[in-house]
């Protein structure tokens, strides 16, 4: 009851963290588009894919695995901490040895140094993850919230202050990694857990099983999420990169706002209610009306406006993203329900059934991509709004037989 009573002050942090992180990240995108051409922005996108599977396998399931266990030791997060800490520095210094052959691949020596800088900023972003897992598990949004709003605040002002002195792509990738350290700065501040000097993997064995199959899952994820910006920087030019990435940012803006409110407070409400079935399928059937409600509306405002809105916003320079922006926003109807529905899955601790379903999804995705990138940046955006809109049938299917 206590859990259900405070619903509406942990929403309310969360939409506070999501809607102050995204609103300075729009701001700073309008400045920056402004003053950074799109090949700054290419050239940074160029890296999304290895970032995000460094990130991925950094995380390693873990921390939600802390957030959905029942109980949970001082002895088993400490072993949790450090095997964290170890599949972290391995995943951080294998994206570094990576530099030489990413700036190979893509043609680019520039890369080779950024991605030095990203694999940095990608292990002290990471070093306050479980901190964070321990206040998603105490329904401590508020802390998060401010965290977040604070590390966005400061990035964003880095990245304005080096961009109009004359840094370019320089701008996005100190950013990032000033907000990483800001972020595990505050959140082991924030929060008092210490790791004790204790390591035992027998002790957290059954948390390994879990995070191993979120941590394939999610890896197959990633890929497919970075796959048609990756195409496009290998067969296409860093203009036409920044192009694409500017629209699909766009509309994540939307989609990551909403998608990331419910989602965040879901999965650790879910995890409270996932051995009494008829409360988790109200709180379902809620989320769901919910986000529908929301998540319409802006949806066709997105794609009714789109003009106006890359005119405003952006400049004249991004007019090509015009066609793109209506297409991608269609997934701001589509992903958040898909998220609601991998949270569902994730709480009730059936995390076998989203690694199984990936599979699938995978033979799709390069499918419908290899026929998409034959018409360019037209024909990968409706290739990605194809297999979202398959993957999140998929996964209510996924659930529904999981009963």
């Amino acid at each position: 009851m206590r859990v259900e009573r405070s619903y509406k002050h942990m929403f309310g942090w969360s939409a506070f963290e999501q809607f102050f992180r995204m609103g300075i990240q729009f701001a700073v995108m309008l400045v920056l588009a402004r003053i950074l051409t799109p090949e700054d922005f290419g050239l940074f996108a160029m890296l999304a894919i290895f970032i995000a599977i460094t990130s991925t396998v950094a995380n390693a399931g873990l921390p939600d695995a802390i957030i959905q266990s029942k109980s949970l030791t001082i002895e088993e997060v400490s072993s949790i901490f450090f095997l964290s800490l170890i599949i972290l520095v391995i995943s951080s210094c294998l994206l570094a040895t990576s530099a030489p052959l990413i700036a190979i691949f893509f043609k680019r020596s520039l890369l080779e140094n950024i991605t030095y800088v990203m694999a940095l900023a990608g292990f002290v972003g990471g070093l306050g993850m479980i901190q964070s897992a321990l206040l998603s598990r105490e329904l401590n949004f508020k802390a998060q919230g401010i965290i977040s709003a604070i590390s966005s605040l400061v990035s964003g002002m880095i990245a304005i202050t080096f961009a109009l002195n004359g840094w370019g792509v320089w701008s996005l990738v100190y950013a990032t990694l000033i907000g990483g350290v800001v972020s595990s700065v505050l959140l082991w501040f924030y929060h008092p857990w210490r790791p004790r000097l204790f390591f035992n993997v027998s002790l957290i064995q059954s948390h390994i099983k879990y995070g191993t199959s979120l941590l394939f899952a999610r890896l197959i994820n990633v890929v497919i999420a970075n796959l048609p910006a990756t195409l496009l920087s290998k067969f296409y030019t860093p203009q036409e990169v920044g192009l694409f990435n500017r629209a699909n940012s766009l509309q994540n803006l939307s989609v990551n706002t909403l998608s990331g409110i419910a989602a965040k407070v879901a999965f650790p409400l879910f995890a409270h209610a996932a051995d009494d079935s008829k409360r988790l399928e109200r709180g379902m059937n809620k989320a769901l009306k919910g986000t529908l409600l929301i998540t319409m509306p802006v949806a066709v405002f997105m794609i009714l406006l789109a003009e106006p809105i890359i005119k405003i916003l952006l400049g004249n320079q991004w007019l090509e993203c015009i066609p793109l922006l209506q297409i991608l926003s269609f997934q701001i109807i589509i992903w958040p329900l898909h998220l609601l529905n991998v949270n569902l899955l994730m709480a009730v601790g059936r995390s076998d059934l989203i690694a199984r379903g990936v599979m699938i999804k995978f033979v799709v995705v390069i499918a419908s991509l290899s026929l998409g990138v034959k018409y360019g940046l037209l024909g990968l955006a409706i290739a990605m709004l194809f297999f979202k809109c398959r993957e999140s049938i998929y996964k209510y299917i996924l659930y529904e037989k999981s009963n």
